[in-house]
């Protein structure tokens, strides 16, 4: 391999590098977040859920959203009451780097949390339910 050829392997694998950690660019909007509801529920605790969806929204990232804590009888039952309590989402966060992933705080029914996560290392479910072991 020639001098040339290993100095653009070098700067391409640094280039590629460097973009899988760039910062979203913004959260995913409230309103988009709204329109396509959350379509999955995990058990944190026995009866007690978080529902959630995976998708890019308005961004050019995949995002994880949850909101939760519900005490439900099953997955069907938490993805209902994440969907009824999403019409009171609100804010316009900006992306919060944690550790090793982009964090997004949203504003909810008092009683509720609502978070996005995106992180290029493919752990966003377990950041999310750290999360909410960490407020219940």
């Amino acid at each position: 391999m020639t001098l040339k050829s290993k100095l653009f392997c070098l700067i391409s694998a640094i280039i590629i590098t460097c973009s899988s950690f760039a910062a979203p660019k913004k959260c995913p909007s409230a309103n988009a977040i709204k329109m396509e509801g959350v379509s999955m529920a995990m058990e944190l605790f026995p009866r007690v859920y978080y529902a959630y969806h995976v998708s890019e929204y308005d961004t050019n990232e995949p995002w994880f959203f949850a909101v939760g804590l519900f005490a439900s009888n099953s997955k069907t039952e938490a993805i209902a009451e994440g969907n009824k309590q999403l019409p009171s989402l609100m804010g316009n966060p900006t992306p919060l780097r944690v550790e090793d992933y982009w964090f997004c705080d949203y504003d909810i029914n008092g009683e509720f949390a609502a978070v996005a996560v995106y992180t290029d290392t493919g752990n966003a479910p377990l950041k999310i339910k750290q999360f909410f072991y960490t407020i219940h």
